[in-house]
């Protein structure tokens, strides 16, 4: 069942573009406000050597047809760590692969870039303490997973940048392969962090999703904020 869902949740990351004591926008920072141009957004993307873990490119934007304009984002597959049979093992039994993705655009202005965060963050806020979201149904061969688990969502600061992060730890369900309708959860308990945040008109996004064995506990958020503190570095 879980081939049918990589398309839907890579199409959710990119739509999406926990609480801390203050809200993004009242954060403080010293550093001048920056315009970058998308050609910028797009050179400071990682390559498949800067993200921890990452065994090939999967997607691309522009070039697939969901894509934004105006968005510039590359999805890459990562390795769980381990030995070959055991990483085989545990892919077998897993709802989707390790993947990662990082994106980023720029609004029309500030009050723009700063509006599409507080947005953002308030949809995630069903992620925040316990969540068991029910599969929806997008036709005959395709479907929106159900979750269920537990997550927070904080506010952070990176390199000047301000926005939110969300982690949380679940399981997906999804129809049974049998071809029935019933529908399972899928045994593969999931590390996934998604952050985004914010400079001038800029909004840059990182999102890792990761299976929770073998890995150290906190590997996605660790990915995710390394992803956002190495992109904000190479835009200078």
């Amino acid at each position: 069942m879980r081939r049918l869902v990589l398309l839907v949740l890579s199409i959710a990351v990119l739509a999406a573009c926990g609480a801390g004591s203050s809200s993004p926008e009242k954060a403080e920072t010293t550093r001048p406000p920056r315009v970058y141009t998308l050609d910028e957004l797009k050179t400071a993307l990682p390559t498949k050597e800067q993200v921890p873990t990452a065994v090939k490119g999967t997607t691309t934007c522009p070039g697939e047809r969901y894509c934004d304009k105006g968005t510039v984002s590359l999805e890459f597959e990562l390795r769980p760590p381990g030995e070959a049979q055991d990483v085989e093992r545990l892919a077998k039994k897993a709802f989707v692969s390790d993947y990662s993705s990082v994106g980023a655009r720029n609004k029309q202005d500030a009050t723009a870039a700063t509006a599409l965060v507080k947005k953002t963050r308030k949809s995630m806020a069903k992620y925040d303490g316990p969540f068991n979201i029910k599969l929806k149904s997008n036709g005959e061969k395709s479907f929106v997973p159900g979750e269920k688990g537990t997550g927070r969502i904080t506010d952070i600061s990176v390199q000047g940048w301000r926005g939110f992060s969300v982690s949380r730890v679940q399981q997906f369900s999804g129809y049974a392969d049998d071809g029935s309708k019933s529908v399972e959860f899928n045994s593969t308990k999931y590390e996934i962090t998604y952050l985004m945040i914010y400079d001038n008109r800029a909004v840059l996004t990182a999102y890792v999703a990761v299976a929770a064995e073998p890995r150290t506990k906190g590997a996605s958020s660790t990915i995710a904020h390394l992803l956002a503190k190495d992109y904000v570095k190479r835009l200078g």
